[in-house]
């Protein structure tokens, strides 16, 4: 008799263990998403990018030399869609509202994406955007440093 008294309190022991788990993970799955540290770590991550273009743009520049782009400084594609150097200036171009308001707030000049419109026209700075003006020929854009197409 005293086993299955032993027997059901571990089963009993089991099942709160159990549950306290899942609460515990719920939580904390809830405090990563609900805080926003995810988003905090992508902001981090696009300052840090930012601050290292512009760094290493200033050096060369120093350094004298000309005509530089931003595939000069990193093979990220993501990062090579989200800037351009004009006038020896880095510049956003990318389409992430919290990003623009970033660089805008920051030494480094931002550009919206535009809307299309004759007052609010669409930027054309990277050979992807110049691509995609296919897709809607009736917008007016902006075309805001060269181009380079060779690899097209």
């Amino acid at each position: 008799m005293e086993t299955k008294q032993k027997k059901g309190i571990s089963l009993i022991v089991l099942v709160i263990t159990i549950i306290i788990m899942i609460i515990l993970a719920g939580t904390i799955i809830l405090s990563l998403t609900g805080s926003g540290i995810i988003e905090k770590a992508k902001e981090a991550k696009f300052r840090s990018n930012a601050a290292s273009l512009n760094e290493m743009l200033q050096l060369e520049l120093l350094n004298g030399k000309k005509d530089l782009k931003i595939s000069d400084f990193t093979n990220d594609k993501d990062v090579n869609k989200k800037f351009v150097i004009i006038e020896d200036k880095l510049v956003y171009v990318g389409a992430n509202e919290n990003e623009y308001n970033i660089a805008k707030n920051s030494s480094i000049k931002a550009l919206k994406k535009g809307t299309g419109t004759e007052t609010d026209p669409y930027i054309v700075a990277t050979a992807e955007d110049l691509y995609n003006v296919r897709n809607d020929l009736k917008a007016y854009y902006m075309q805001v440093c060269d181009i380079n197409i060779s690899k097209y």
